[in-house]
């Protein structure tokens, strides 16, 4: 059996979605390291929100990551729709991660508070989450305060 003949005739692992290549349709391949956090452990981020006058405080506590972006964006939303706060203050004291999904909800949030005149503080980053904006240079486009 040749080579060729071999690799045909072994099983092969898909992920479920198909791709058409011509003729035949063929299953995409994935490296087990590439399911989705989510897949492998939840992901749970806590959101309390607290009114302080004309301040908005959301507590998060968890990981903002992908599975979890969604959420606190939705949070914002029905924030600047219900209370319409002058500043938003993101406590991230108890935030223990946060990835690129988590930073484009931030980013959004500015974005949406600077248009109504508005702003954004990102209070008390943890030391792995301020790292992760001092490298995509976040740290200089969004306010972050320090207790």
């Amino acid at each position: 059996m040749t080579h060729a003949e071999e690799r045909r005739a072994a099983p092969r692992r898909t992920t479920g979605q198909t791709y058409t290549n011509g003729r035949s349709k063929t299953a995409a391949l994935s490296p087990p390291w590439s399911s989705p956090r989510s897949a492998r452990r939840p992901s749970p981020l806590s959101i309390a929100l607290d009114l302080d006058g004309s301040t908005a405080v959301l507590r998060l506590k968890g990981e903002l990551d992908l599975a979890t972006a969604e959420q606190l964006r939705g949070s914002i939303r029905t924030v600047l729709k219900e209370h319409d706060p002058h500043r938003l203050l993101l406590d991230m004291t108890d935030l223990s991660f946060a990835d690129s999904s988590g930073l484009a909800v931030m980013v959004w949030a500015h974005k949406q508070l600077a248009a109504r005149d508005r702003q954004l503080r990102l209070h008390h980053p943890q030391r792995n989450v301020r790292r992760i904006l001092s490298i995509t240079g976040l740290d200089t486009r969004l306010h972050i305060t320090d207790p």
